[in-house]
């Protein structure tokens, strides 16, 4: 067998892992191809990608059933009429005898007779699949099952116990189960382990269905429709545009039925991860997710999971048992991670070590896991004690868990951004791509045995955690990673209106397609959805081409009856967003109008708040600025960005203690952004400048560590001009400010104006003027309204210490409506008496 067969399979082979021989006709390609690469090649034998070519094909057959101990038949008029097929059925039959094929399957793709089939192999027949995934389904399970593979839920056996009672205790049954708690703390182990003792015939491998912030039913509906048929790309579109024609509540009542179909009649569950999404603001159920637990009608067992990380008691709702995971207790905590490092072979030098890091990590298995996985790699990681909040602890340590995984390789580095973005690539894709790179499959195998890559069926992604620091290798090597994006699109771009889809990757390459420039042409234009036309506009927009990521925005709104509330106020948000960054005053008055038709809400108010807020910060309006930010409640509704909006406006009027605590909110929410980091650095700074009190020198310093590992990790170059301000200010360094002054030609203006400043407060005339007639050009030249705003704060002040008021007074009056009323009044305070606004 080829090398390249075998890459992202062997991370999941047992030592005494079953194989499943696919017996099949060449007629049934399209279905039995799409099993294979749902299963792999380390999971099962498929003559077209596991027999070496221009090999004798009858030694590779009986090779191949002999090393197989399950036996899967692809029965259609074709396959009972091939000549081949009947020969592998005879070796199946006599290996039956010998005991070394332990089970049979028989798979019905039309309408062929059972009875057509050996008397021995008819009791063997399955069903009727809809699709392959339900296929590679079943196979895991029959699998699992011949390695007796078993659920391990350490200190669960209290809430297994209670929800068995609450699961025997229903009269009617239920149709779902709500599981809500923080991301790995354990909510999926723990309800498999109850079904695999209560309901024991309901399959171990899951239907999985991820749903963003911006979904409603009419995503869930297509990605669902995945294990309903194997779609033809005509078909697809057919049934896509019969269900948007539907009214909400038939859209909602559709949904309902196709999960109970997808999953009952085959013994499934379908785990829908809703992260945080279904609930509003306030924590009650949306209308679509209300309305869809109503429809979905009892069965003898709750057949859909809703995986979510908000609570919901469910005292409005029917038909479902609500279940909140809690934290492990630390003595299970403990227990669960010196299995894993006994398991893993791990070898801690100190109990102190030890007993630090099982601090850090206590109550959740999932990052247990995680720091097991990572310690396997670098026995050196230690994760901070100091910090309790598990999300920010894990996003303190990707960097360097990262960097521990590339370890100076450039091929994983590259496979880091490829995957990061393609952001899902398929068994299939993954061969194809180590044609052209081999050392692909090493980079893999580094990332899948980290645990920074996830397999969901054939489909291969990174973990969620480290996607932002992957976008930035996306980013380094875009253009050395241009062929293989441009061979993975040209694949889709031959999609006609009689090929069969994968469904699952099909969002993905079409945002791709939208992101990389070029034109969906033939059929796949059809099958673009403004669903992935907002995720492409948030990517453009994070990449600050708000140009583009303007016009996504519009295409995505003006097709509103194709997405939920809450997409089309995603793309609302950008569009108002965009067009404040983009300079485009019509698009948003656009944005203003239909603030009147966007569903009321306190989130959709934020939003337009914040975009006013924006608009008048950026036109140098920081009294408007603030009114419009204020109006967000800030207890719920202010993110990062409102944040930092704020901490920036409150620094600029010296009002440090709400700069500070703005800032460190902005910071918990957006922990390492290199942007927030820097306003922390400049509001300590500057703090520290004006009272020599309320910033530690060790408080500047380590946040001036931390900018420079996110500088290093996003590209950006805050550090340096920040670390010589330290100098300056601190140390009274003056080498430090003259290396400043003259490297001031690479310094983004906002750290010019600083610099201005510190060369007024240390009385450097001459470099002062030179400095200041160099932004003043820049500003004639250029509009950064702001930073004209910046510039005459920084000269009311130099004018005051050279005791020239009159000049003072004329900018105080010429930018009193731009500066904050608290400004206003700290600087009439530097005035003489005499000239104080009575």
């Amino acid at each position: 067998m080829e090398a390249k067969n075998s890459i992202p399979n062997q991370k999941f082979r047992r030592i005494d892992m079953s194989k499943v021989f696919l017996s099949h006709s060449s007629f049934d390609k399209d279905f039995v191809e799409k099993v294979y690469e749902e299963l792999g090649a380390g999971r099962c034998v498929y003559d077209i990608k596991t027999f070496e070519k221009n090999g004798d094909l009858p030694t590779q057959i009986l090779e191949g059933i002999e090393d197989c101990q399950i036996y899967a038949l692809f029965l259609s008029a074709s396959s009972i009429s091939s000549n081949w097929v009947n020969g592998e059925l005879d070796l199946a039959l006599e290996l039956r005898t010998k005991w070394k094929i332990r089970k049979f399957l028989v798979f019905q793709l039309d309408d062929t007779k059972w009875n057509v089939l050996p008397a021995w192999l008819g009791r063997y027949l399955v069903s009727c699949p809809p699709s392959p995934k339900h296929v590679a389904l079943r196979l895991l399970n029959e699998i699992n099952d011949s390695t007796n593979t078993q659920f391990e839920c350490h200190g669960r056996s209290e809430d297994e116990r209670k929800i068995v009672d609450s699961l025997s205790e229903l009269e009617n049954g239920v149709s779902y189960l709500y599981l809500s708690g923080p991301n790995g703390i354990g909510r999926r182990t723990l309800a498999s382990k109850v079904y695999q003792s209560y309901y024991p015939q309901i399959s171990t491998h899951k239907i999985e269905i991820a749903v963003a912030q911006v979904d409603d039913v009419f995503d869930i509906y297509r990605r669902a429709l995945a294990y309903s048929a194997n779609w033809r790309a005509n078909e697809y579109k057919i049934e896509l545009d019969r269900y948007i024609a539907l009214s909400p509540l038939l859209r909602t009542r559709e949904l309902a039925k196709l999960l109970k179909e997808i999953s009952t009649s085959f013994n499934q569950v379908v785990v829908i991860n809703l992260g945080t999404a279904a609930l509003t603001e306030e924590g009650k159920p949306q209308s679509w997710f209300a309305n869809l637990t109503k429809y979905l009608e009892p069965a003898d067992y709750p057949y859909v999971w809703f995986v979510s990380q908000r609570f919901l008691n469910g005292h409005s709702l029917t038909n479902g048992l609500f279940l909140t995971i809690e934290p492990l207790e630390e003595k299970w905590s403990t227990f669960l991670f010196r299995i894993l490092i006994k398991k893993h072979g791990i070898s801690i030098p100190s109990k102190d070590e030890q007993s630090r890091i099982e601090t850090s990590i206590s109550g959740h298995p999932g990052l247990i896991t995680l720091v097991a996985n990572y310690l396997k790699r670098n026995p050196q990681y230690k994760p901070n004690r100091t910090h309790n909040n598990i999300v920010k602890l894990i996003n303190e340590q990707v960097q360097l868990i990262l960097n521990d995984v590339v370890d100076g390789s450039l091929d994983r580095e590259m496979a880091v951004a490829l995957y990061s973005e393609t952001n899902i690539l398929s068994y299939g894709e993954i061969q194809n791509i180590l044609n052209d790179w081999p050392a692909f499959e090493d980079a893999t195998e580094a990332l899948l045995d980290a645990g920074l890559l996830i397999r969901a069926g054939s489909d291969y992604s990174l973990v969620s955690y480290i996607q932002r620091v992957a976008e930035n290798l996306a980013n380094k090597h875009r253009a050395a990673l241009a062929p293989f994006r441009k061979s993975l699109l040209e694949e889709f771009d031959k999609i006609e209106d009689k090929s069969y889809l994968s469904i699952q990757l099909l969002d993905a390459r079409i945002v791709a397609h939208i992101l990389d420039g070029t034109p969906i042409s033939g059929y796949l234009s059809n099958l673009v959805m403004p669903s992935q036309q907002i995720r492409a506009a948030k990517r453009r927009y994070d990449a600050q081409d708000y140009n583009s990521s303007l016009r996504l925005a519009k295409d995505a709104y003006m097709q509103s009856e194709k997405l939920s509330e809450n997409g089309k106020r995603e793309a609302w948000r950008l569009i108002g967003l965009s067009s404040v960054r983009s300079g485009n005053e019509d698009s948003f008055k656009y944005f203003t109008k239909e603030y009147l038709n966007i569903k009321k809400s306190p989130q959709s108010d934020a939003i337009y708040n914040f975009g006013n807020g924006l608009k008048e910060r950026l036109k140098g309006n920081l009294r408007s600025a603030l009114e419009w930010y204020k109006r967000i409640r800030q207890d719920r509704y202010a993110d990062s960005h409102v944040y930092r909006e704020l901490a920036y406006i409150y620094a600029f009027e010296r009002s440090f203690d709400e700069a500070y605590n703005c800032v460190t909110k902005a910071h918990d929410l957006a922990f390492g952004n290199p942007y927030v980091l820097d306003i922390l650095a400049m509001i300590l700074l500057e703090r520290f400048k004006t009272e020599r009190r309320g910033a530690s020198v060790s408080e500047i310093d380590s946040c001036l560590d931390q900018l420079r590992t996110a500088d290093e990790r996003e590209g950006t170059s805050f550090y340096f001009a920040r670390e010589k301000m330290r100098e300056v200010i601190i140390e009274n360094d003056l080498t430090s400010l003259q290396e400043l002054f003259s490297t001031r030609k690479n310094l983004p203006i906002a750290v010019k104006l600083t610099l201005l400043s510190m060369l007024s407060l240390k009385g450097k005339d001459l470099q002062f003027n030179e400095l200041h007639g160099e932004i003043s050009k820049t500003l004639r030249e250029k509009k950064f309204p702001l930073a004209k705003i910046e510039l005459a704060r920084v000269d009311f002040e130099h004018f005051c210490s050279r005791q020239q008021f009159d000049n003072a007074r004329n900018i105080l009056a010429e930018n009193r409506l731009f500066f904050t009323q608290q400004c206003c009044d700290g600087l009439e305070r530097q005035l003489p008496s005499s000239g104080k606004k009575h």
